[in-house]
């Protein structure tokens, strides 16, 4: 599977040396492999064809996360969360890089604004759990329903 997406974001890039998305594309492909120098290489080139590309900023943002750069993938989340403010996967990243940098409390507003989803559902929990609200905490990960998917393949 990753062959395939290294040589369809190959692809990409030749087919449109221009477009930011090839190269964002082959960075989660090398950050995947565990080749973040590489990866890194890759996002300044597409941050330098387009530099509010939010998908390749929120990729770039999973990648600081992963490498324990916690300051700088918050800095990237928000940047993310204001350039498509009406996207909920990115107001909850957003909240999930306030949690990682130990802003729990500031994250609950966030999540309570989205629609219930899986991944909402836990991060809110785990905020509300932060914040010493153990009730809340249970309620909201008691509240998740079968039709609510986790995408790694089983429900919640």
């Amino acid at each position: 599977m990753q062959a395939k997406a290294e040589m369809a974001a190959q692809e990409a890039i030749r087919l449109d040396p221009r477009y930011a998305g090839g190269y964002a594309s082959l960075a989660d492909v090398r950050s995947l492999s565990g080749k973040w120098a590489e990866a890194e290489d890759l996002f300044r080139q597409a941050f330098a064809l387009d530099a509010n590309d939010p998908d390749a900023l929120n990729r770039y943002y999973v990648m600081l996360i992963v490498e324990g750069r916690l300051k700088e993938s918050l800095a990237f989340a928000e940047r993310v969360r204001m350039l498509e403010p009406l996207v909920p996967v990115y107001q909850r990243n957003f909240a999930g890089a306030l949690q990682t940098n130990g802003q729990n409390q500031a994250s609950i507003p966030i999540l309570e604004s989205i629609a219930a989803g899986y991944y909402r559902d836990v991060y809110l929990a785990r905020a509300y759990a932060a914040a010493g609200d153990y009730a809340k905490s249970a309620d909201t990960l008691l509240g998740i329903t079968g039709n609510q998917v986790c995408p790694m393949g089983f429900a919640g």
